[in-house]
């Protein structure tokens, strides 16, 4: 994973903990069991371009579901 992969990801998971009060493990948990990790590997270049804030809602969302 490049390291602007590994910005967005660390941004997404402090989105997802300060926008539903989660703690890191919370967040963390739901962010390794979403659909990121892989399209983060598989798609860098599209994947950093997307809004941070809604895919911290999908991955949020996907994950109480």
């Amino acid at each position: 994973m490049n390291k602007s992969a590994k910005e967005y990801k660390s941004k997404v998971l402090e989105c997802l903990m300060n926008k539903y009060q989660l703690t890191f493990n919370q967040a963390y948990n739901m962010l390794i069991g979403s659909f990121l990790e892989n399209s983060l590997i598989n798609y860098p270049e599209e994947t950093v371009h997307d809004d941070i804030e809604l895919t911290a809602d999908k991955i949020f969302n996907d994950s109480i579901k």
